[in-house]
């Protein structure tokens, strides 16, 4: 038995380990995210996730990602094509989301912080 598995043994329900099959317990997946006010999602791999942006535009989430040249631009909300669908430009999208969601969160405090200190 694998190290995660041994690790993860009681949590076999999550959609994480479930096969690459779109079932019927997704579609209830994501209404429970939508209820529990999740409203955004970000899509790495598109071409892998088609079905998966097929249920987001269903339940109208915002959906955010790269799109390869061969797909039509409209499949996501907000589409940044790409030439070539690699893990480094995955990784790179990763990367400009944790940068702009920490550069959100400074200006944030920063803000925050001057109302502050004025009093």
């Amino acid at each position: 038995m694998s190290y995660y598995s041994s690790v993860f043994k009681f949590n076999n329900l999550s959609i994480f380990f479930q096969p690459n099959k779109l079932n019927d317990k997704f579609p209830k997946a994501f209404k429970f995210l939508k209820m529990n006010g999740f409203h955004t999602s970000v899509v790495y791999d598109s071409n892998y996730h088609k079905r998966t942006i097929y249920y987001l535009q269903r339940l109208s989430f915002f959906s955010i990602g790269i799109i390869p040249a061969n797909m039509p631009k409209y499949t996501l909300n907000v589409s940044l094509p790409t030439l070539n669908d690699t893990l480094l430009m995955h990784l790179y999208m990763l990367r400009l989301f944790v940068k702009t969601k920490q550069k959100s969160d400074n200006k944030s405090f920063k803000s925050l912080y001057s109302l502050w200190s004025k009093y």
